[in-house]
This record gives C-alpha cells, sequence and structure tokens, in this order.
C-alpha cells in the first residue's frame, strides 16, 4: 500500500513544474529519463529502451541519486537539464546481465545504481 501512495505522489509530482530549492529538488519520471538518456551512448539501444519503459526502474534510480545526494553530500549532482554533470564523469557498466552507473567523486568511483538479470 506504502510503495502504492509512494509511487501516485511521485507521479503526481512530475507533473508539477519543479518550484522547490535546488538544495530539495525532487526527480520526476521524465527526470530520471532525460538522465539514462544521456548516458545511452554507453550502452545498447536496447537496454536503454528497457530501463526507460519501466517505472520500477526510473523509481529506482530517481532514489538512487538522493541516496548518492546524501552520501556525498552534494545537490550539485543532477543539471538543470537533468544530466549528470560531466565532472563527475558519470560511467555505464553494461554486459547482458548487469548494468551498473557509477560516478567519481575525490578521486573515487562510486556504484550508485545497478541492475541484474535479463535487462536487454
Amino acid at each position: 500500500m506504502f510503495e502504492q501512495f509512494r509511487r501516485l505522489k511521485r507521479v503526481a509530482q512530475s507533473y508539477l513544474p519543479h518550484l522547490s530549492s535546488e538544495a530539495n529538488r525532487e526527480y520526476s519520471y521524465e527526470d530520471a529519463r532525460m538522465m539514462l538518456t544521456d548516458l545511452g551512448l554507453q550502452m545498447s539501444p536496447e537496454v536503454l529502451d528497457t530501463l526507460l519503459s519501466r517505472l520500477d526502474v526510473l523509481d529506482d534510480f530517481i532514489l538512487s541519486i538522493y541516496q548518492l545526494e546524501k552520501e556525498i553530500k552534494r545537490t550539485d549532482i543532477v543539471t538543470e537539464f537533468c544530466t549528470i554533470d560531466m565532472k563527475y564523469e558519470p560511467h555505464v557498466y553494461a554486459d547482458s546481465r548487469f548494468i551498473g552507473f557509477t560516478i567519481t567523486h575525490e578521486d573515487e568511483e562510486i556504484l550508485f545504481a545497478e541492475y541484474k538479470g535479463d535487462i536487454g
């Protein structure tokens, strides 16, 4: 029940403009799609299509961004254009059964989202 409420809340917020401050930014499914699309050249079109079409993946990706911001205590990871800032050197590791997303912060590569199983 809580999961359904959380998804409903996120859908509603995706249709509202971002009025909050950058420090309290809330990401929508469209924001997640923009971030994944920007990283799309580092993965196959099939994998990208699978990721973009699954709401559970988009939801998890958004939560992973929030967790990453909290972990490294930075709110500038995502640019105003809903892409991961290139100063963090975003990278995608992908094979037929795994895809992982990393950034580099203070010379350390951080895995912030990963998906296993049949992803394309």
